[in-house]
């Protein structure tokens, strides 16, 4: 796991979420998924989070997509 992701973009966006501030979390995670490797193993996460983000705003089709 690129420790540098996870630490600075993932992990925090995680904790924007818990707190409802979905749009925040939003920014953070597609500006670390634009800087990840395709396959990188934090990008699950990202994306995982990326889902929540949007399910958080009522944005389900949105998150749905994040889930395929």
């Amino acid at each position: 796991m690129d420790l540098r992701f996870f630490l600075w973009e993932i992990s925090p966006a995680d904790t924007q979420i818990t707190v409802g501030k979905f749009d925040d979390a939003i920014a953070s995670l597609q500006s670390a998924l634009s800087q990840m490797a395709d396959d990188s193993p934090t990008q699950s996460l990202a994306t995982v989070n990326l889902a929540k983000a949007y399910a958080g705003l009522g944005k389900m089709e949105q998150a749905r997509s994040y889930c395929r």
